[in-house]
C-alpha cells in the first residue's frame, strides 16, 4: 500500500489487510458476497466505511494482481475475466464522454461578457477541448472495425 500522509479519520489499511488475508489473489470468476465482506470488516455493507474500504482493497487488487474486481448488482464483487473487464472499461469511457459533454454544455453556456479575460480563455480552452474529444470520438466510432458487438 502506498505510504501516504495520514490526515484523520480512520486509516484503511488494517481493513484493507483483512481482506488480502482473507482472500489473497482472487482467481477469476471469483465471486465475494456483500455479506461475507461485511463479516470480516465487521460491518454493514451500506456503510461509508464499508465503501472506503471495498474501494481501498480493489484498488490495491488492480494495483497488486492487475484484476479488476466488478460489482453484481445486488450480490457483491467479482473478479472480472477479459471480456467483462472489456465492458466495464467501456462502460468507464462511454461514462466520461458523457461527463464531458455534460461540462461542455455547462461551460459554453456561460456568458463572456460577464467573465474576466482569464475566464474567457479558460471557458474557451474546455469548449475547444471538449469539443475536439468528443468530435475523435464520434469519428472513431464510425470507423470502428466490424466485429462481435459488446452486450
Amino acid at each position: 500500500m502506498s505510504q501516504e500522509v495520514f490526515r484523520g479519520g480512520v486509516p484503511t489499511e488494517p481493513d484493507v489487510q483483512k481482506l488480502l488475508e482473507a482472500f489473497g489473489r482472487p482467481e477469476i470468476g471469483r465471486k465475494f458476497s456483500y455479506e461475507e465482506i461485511a463479516t470480516i470488516l465487521n460491518t454493514h455493507k451500506k456503510t461509508a466505511r464499508y465503501r472506503t474500504v471495498t474501494w481501498v482493497w480493489r484498488e490495491e487488487i488492480k494495483q497488486l494482481y492487475n484484476i479488476i474486481i466488478g460489482c453484481e448488482r445486488g450480490k457483491g464483487f467479482i473478479a472480472l475475466n477479459n471480456s467483462e473487464r472489456l465492458r466495464f472499461g467501456v462502460d468507464k469511457y462511454k461514462s466520461g464522454l458523457h461527463f464531458v459533454e455534460k461540462a461542455q454544455g455547462i461551460v459554453a453556456g456561460c456568458d463572456d461578457a460577464k467573465l474576466s479575460e482569464p475566464e474567457r480563455e479558460s471557458k474557451n480552452h474546455i469548449v475547444k477541448i471538449s469539443g475536439s474529444l468528443l468530435l475523435s470520438a464520434k469519428m472513431e466510432e464510425r470507423r470502428s472495425l466490424p466485429g462481435p458487438a459488446l452486450p
